[in-house]
């Protein structure tokens, strides 16, 4: 889930967002974004739309991972596929080095290093597939990653994409205004839901879509079980130009409402497969 670029803060504000997972090593307190990282992981829908996607890219012999983070999907498809040469590459060396970590003394075919999504060290067409999961939200040009993944892959080989859509996040606290004014962590916070149009516009084939929806009736008090980490929420918009005032009641309006058994949130994330064409577009 790396990314390669930080934030810019919005008109009006004199406050710089914190990096966030726009680069991790950068950011303070950064155990807390790798614990919420594990968290969302679990999540029914990411399961769901992981579990979509499986068959198409393991179908052949090489597997890139792009902005793997701590690399629990590129273990576990390693281990679940021992002929299936991994590679989990992100621009984040905190987040390599314990995904090492967990990768170390296990029996499964896989590499892990750092680099930039934008521009992968890699040679062209050298992968049967290649994948990407809540990463392309956090870039300013998550385009250019894109056309770097489909430059690497083989023709006729598969590309899968996975991203959140922050239009989508609903609460049953307040109006709905919060959430227009929360908009999302990025400003491509819509990703989710542009997967289809990206990978049609980069030259892609046989392009097929799932959705999946997250939803829970309650959250942590810190935010770490799955959401951006509220003190850390509270930071960036605030950076954003948002009051921090209204910012600071909203998150506390969630946990008052989750404590109660209130609360309702909803998430969509959407999961694309496509093929690389026997001459994919590389310009």
């Amino acid at each position: 889930m790396g990314s390669e670029e930080r934030n810019t803060a919005a008109p009006g504000s004199d406050a710089e967002p914190p990096p966030l997972y726009r680069d991790v090593d950068a950011t303070q307190r950064n155990e807390r974004l790798l614990d919420t990282m594990d968290a969302t992981a679990s999540w029914a829908a990411v399961r769901e739309l992981r579990s979509w996607c499986e068959p198409a890219i393991t179908a052949g012999d090489s597997l890139l991972d792009v902005g793997c983070g701590l690399a629990e999907e590129s273990i576990r498809l390693a281990t679940r596929h021992p002929a299936l040469a991994v590679t989990g590459l992100d621009v984040s060396s905190e987040m390599i080095a314990m995904a090492q970590q967990r990768a170390s003394g296990r029996s499964t075919a896989i590499e892990l290093r750092v680099g930039d999504a934008t521009a992968l060290p890699f040679d062209d067409h050298e992968f049967d597939a290649v994948r990407s999961e809540r990463m392309l939200q956090w870039l300013d040009q998550p385009e250019s990653a894109l056309h770097e993944m489909v430059r690497v892959a083989a023709p006729g080989g598969t590309i899968a994409l996975i991203d959140t859509d922050w239009r989508t996040f609903v609460t049953s606290v307040g109006d709905g205004t919060a959430e227009q004014m929360l908009g999302g962590p990025s400003p491509t916070s819509s990703a989710g839901g542009r997967l289809r149009s990206w990978a049609h516009a980069a030259g892609l084939v046989n392009i097929e879509s799932h959705a999946a929806v997250h939803h829970t009736h309650r959250v942590l008090g810190d935010g770490t079980d799955g959401l951006i980490p509220f003190d850390q929420f509270i930071e960036l918009h605030t950076a954003r130009g948002h009051a921090r005032e209204a910012v600071e009641h909203y998150i506390a309006e969630l946990r008052r409402h989750s404590a109660d058994g209130t609360l309702s949130l909803s998430l969509t994330m959407w999961a694309v497969t496509a093929t690389v064409p026997e001459r994919a577009r590389t310009d």
